[in-house]
C-alpha cells in the first residue's frame, strides 16, 4: 500500500505530465509549475484523492511538497 507522500507523487506525475521527474519533499511547487490557480486545482484532487476537506487559506501557503504532504498528513488525523 502507497503511504501519503507515495500517493502524492504519483497524483503530481500524472497531473504534470511528467512521469520522468523524480519528486521528494524538498521540491519547491513554484519551480515545477504549481502557480497559484494550480494549487486550487491540486487542493481539489487531494480532497477527492484522500477524501478529506482541506482549507484553501491553509494550503495555499505551503511551498514545498513535503509541506503538502505533511499537510495532508496532518488533516488525515
Amino acid at each position: 500500500m502507497l503511504n501519503v507522500a507515495e500517493k502524492i507523487n504519483e497524483m503530481m506525475k500524472i497531473t504534470l505530465a511528467m512521469e520522468d521527474i523524480k519528486l521528494d519533499g524538498n521540491i519547491i511547487l513554484d519551480e515545477i509549475g504549481i502557480d497559484s490557480i494550480e494549487k486550487v486545482e491540486l487542493l481539489v484532487k487531494l480532497q477527492k484523492l484522500f477524501s478529506i476537506h482541506l482549507k484553501f487559506d491553509e494550503f495555499r501557503a505551503l511551498n514545498t511538497l513535503g509541506e503538502v504532504y505533511a499537510y495532508v498528513e496532518r488533516r488525515l488525523q
